[in-house]
């Protein structure tokens, strides 16, 4: 185990986890189920601020989707708040660290949460990570209110696509 993160909370799959993070995967542990998820099976990362202003949404969209019972997951879905920071020392020397990463990892991360997250997911998964840019909304913030069927959610409008979240993700 690389690095260990206790109590992420999960919006999709929802529940309180906590992430072991291996050399080629990321293991959730949760009060009633558990997840691998390979870090092949990434397919890109977002990094949002929520309307609200309190809060950050991290997602990472799956290539295989994680099954619940029938139901499966594209996305993995995280919020935390942005003042909550975190301190880590990754369990690797200084020599693997250099010859695995390069300058890109150091041996302890510390910071808010979501870029110590991305930083360290940057790296080891080898995914660029989208935020949002250009543009606002009439209110200040990187996304509208909108909702898709009966679920009420957030459309955030990104430089080449589009991206709903709470409850399906969609990713057009």
């Amino acid at each position: 185990m690389i690095a260990s993160f206790e109590d992420m909370q999960l919006l999709v799959p929802r529940g309180k986890y906590s992430f072991n993070v291996y050399n080629n995967y990321l293991k959730l542990h949760g009060k009633t189920h558990d997840y691998k998820v390979l870090f092949k099976d990434v397919n890109r990362a977002f990094l949002l601020p929520k309307p609200d202003g309190v809060h950050m949404i991290y997602i990472v969209s799956l290539k295989n989707p994680l099954r619940q019972g029938q139901t499966t997951h594209n996305h993995l879905v995280l919020q935390f708040k942005k003042e909550r920071t975190e301190k880590i020392s990754l369990n690797l020397s200084q020599e693997e660290i250099k010859d695995k990463y390069g300058d890109e990892l150091t041996q302890e991360l510390e910071g808010p949460l979501y870029d110590v997250l991305s930083r360290l997911f940057k790296t080891m998964i080898k995914v660029s990570i989208v935020i949002p840019s250009g543009f606002k909304s009439d209110k200040g913030t990187d996304a509208v209110k909108c909702s898709v069927r009966a679920q009420d959610g957030f459309l955030y409008p990104l430089n080449k696509s589009f991206l709903f979240i709470h409850k399906p993700v969609y990713y057009i």
